[in-house]
């Protein structure tokens, strides 16, 4: 079972961000229920396969994504980032 069939069999009301189901790395309780935890990096790919190149792949996620979180209610996603940059 993927992570999104998972997390829609456990917590129905989580919302996740179209297209990136792929990008889903892990679940995670955030003590109102379980959410998707997305990879930084996962998503920055898979917007590269659709044309972008990784800067604009990122002021994307900054842009578009980020932005989105406040208005997705208490079942709303997080972003991780794996390696930090110096």
């Amino acid at each position: 079972m993927s992570l999104i069939e998972e997390l829609s069999e456990i917590c129905p009301e989580a919302t996740t961000f179209d297209g990136l189901d792929e990008a889903i790395v892990a679940l995670a309780d955030n003590g109102i229920g379980v959410i998707a935890v997305y990879d930084n990096d996962s998503i920055i790919k898979i917007l590269m396969k659709d044309g972008m190149d990784e800067e604009d792949a990122q002021e994307y996620i900054d842009y578009n994504i980020v932005r989105s979180l406040p208005y997705m209610g208490d079942y709303k996603p997080v972003i991780i980032f794996r390696t930090l940059e110096e």
